[in-house]
């Protein structure tokens, strides 16, 4: 019975910002139902239609306020030398935490214990590879020290068993004997059009997928690029809430305790890492 009052009480704490435009929602929408049997108030069709339709608008707008006030206040978002640190109430993985850096993915490699998610297109047939402007083709070229083409067939074998669809991840460890740990991760695919493009939803599942690879192979700390916001066309602040949806999705589901995963952010992108902060704090 106190549980079943708690969950009440935290119901209303969280809904108590918009409880008034809600309940006035309902209140216009079961009056103008009523209008005609109960309150004797002779209203024509389109007039009760007209009250229902500015009800639903004042019940959605409270629920859309009401979610957006709850996800930023389960975000704690903290700022530490220069870095977003951000940790989550409720989710099965206390110790657990995403970074936020303002950094070039290529600038730190991750060897031994690290661990490095790059994105790719679903086909696992991508140019991105060897671009330099594209982050894993960064990665990459840092990795090979510039010799990718000569070595670019080599590294599309080793992706021929991987299913060819969002959210596949291939882990490769010791990349090409260069000492690198990387987990390549399907994150966009061509349209009708043939143009590549991906969404938030497809950004947060691959995410989830890269933290369950490295969980499943022992590895606690990740590092990504931004997901989705160059090729795949998503705008950085909506990208990177989407990869932090996917990050505290799978620290819920598959309880990934003592994790770190850091995202680094171009610092062409954001001028500073409390406008990041700003960015995905506030709607």
């Amino acid at each position: 019975m106190d549980k079943l009052i708690d969950s009440f009480k935290s119901l209303w704490e969280t809904i108590k910002p918009t409880g008034a435009i809600m309940i006035a929602g309902i209140a216009i929408i079961v009056g103008a139902f009523a209008s005609n049997r109960y309150l004797q108030l002779p209203l024509q069709y389109w007039q009760v239609i007209s009250l229902v339709l500015v009800g639903l608008a004042l019940l959605l707008y409270g629920f859309n306020r009401t979610g957006r006030a709850s996800n930023v206040d389960k975000l704690g978002i903290s700022l530490e030398n220069n870095c977003l640190i951000i940790k989550r109430a409720g989710v099965n993985a206390s110790t657990s935490q995403i970074k936020i850096k303002i950094e070039n993915i290529e600038n730190e490699r991750c060897l031994k214990d690290k661990v490095v998610g790059l994105p790719v297109n679903s086909d696992f047939q991508d140019e991105c590879v060897k671009r330099q402007n594209s982050a894993t083709g960064a990665y990459i070229n840092a990795c090979l020290s510039g010799g990718v083409e000569a070595r670019y067939n080599e590294i599309l074998n080793l992706f021929n068993d991987v299913p060819k669809r969002i959210g596949s991840t291939m882990l490769v460890r010791d990349f090409l004997n260069k000492g690198d740990n990387i987990i390549f991760t399907a994150v966009t695919e061509k349209n009708n059009q043939g143009i590549i493009t991906t969404t938030p939803i497809n950004i947060s599942y691959a995410m989830q997928e890269l933290v369950k690879t490295a969980r499943a192979s022992n590895f606690l700390e990740i590092s990504c690029p931004v997901f989705g916001s160059g090729h795949g066309g998503v705008a950085p602040r909506t990208a990177i809430k989407a990869m932090i949806d996917g990050i505290f999705g799978a620290f819920e589901v598959f309880g990934c305790n003592n994790m770190t995963v850091t995202i680094k952010v171009l610092n062409n992108t954001f001028n500073s890492i409390k406008s990041i902060k700003q960015a995905i704090g506030n709607e």
